[in-house]
């Protein structure tokens, strides 16, 4: 009964990772940014998760207010991740308000199931996502969302466990630099182990 039980939430939250995944695509000017971030090309794949590789592992980072952060306080939820950053002009901040919304459909239809959900959002732009700016990027989202910094070789760590690649790329459009990331959300179990991701190969409409 109640393996059951845990297999109709996996299957609602990958449906919501669907809706996610769709509304993305079906934004004609943000699918060939969206295909860019995750390291995804006409002819192949560049920076795409690597299946044959284990997903996930355990990361200590920082949390907004400054408090310590273990892979390991999420057991018992189910661990909806996203890696990117907070000067992100369209993909990141897209998805996260996707995640909001999704959350939202969520704790309407099943709300007993929806607080097995921990969004996760991870940095991969340490040098300037300091706990205090993750905190002012917090407050356009939902406050269920947690989101995390760290050193950069802590964040070099857990992008590693999660097959996620991240590199610094200037452009004359913007001051500064932009970060080019893997850009797939992760949903792991409620033991920490790997379900399934944003699916490389989506197409409008799903």
């Amino acid at each position: 009964m109640a393996e059951n039980s845990q297999r109709r939430l996996i299957g609602a939250l990958v449906a919501v990772l669907v809706v996610l995944v769709g509304v993305l695509f079906a934004v004609p000017e943000l699918r060939s940014r969206l295909l860019a971030l995750a390291g995804l090309e006409e002819n192949g794949t560049y920076g795409a998760v690597d299946l044959d590789a284990p997903i996930g592992g355990p990361f200590t980072l920082v949390d907004e207010n400054g408090r310590t952060v273990h892979d390991s306080d999420f057991r018992g939820r189910y661990m909806l991740l996203f890696f990117g950053y907070t000067s992100c002009p369209d993909v990141c901040p897209l998805t996260l308000l996707n995640v909001t919304r999704g959350l939202e459909m969520f704790a309407r239809d099943d709300p007993l199931r929806a607080r097995l959900v921990q969004p996760v959002f991870i940095t991969v732009d340490p040098e300037r996502d300091t706990p205090e700016v993750l905190k002012s990027f917090h407050e356009n989202f939902d406050p269920r969302i947690r989101m995390l910094t760290g050193s950069p070789r802590a964040i070099a760590h857990v992008a590693a466990e999660y097959g996620v690649e991240y590199r610094k790329v200037t452009d004359p459009r913007v001051a500064g630099y932009l970060m080019e990331h893997t850009a797939f959300l992760f949903l792991m179990d409620r033991e920490g182990r790997y379900v399934t991701h944003l699916p490389s190969d989506a197409q409008p409409g799903l």
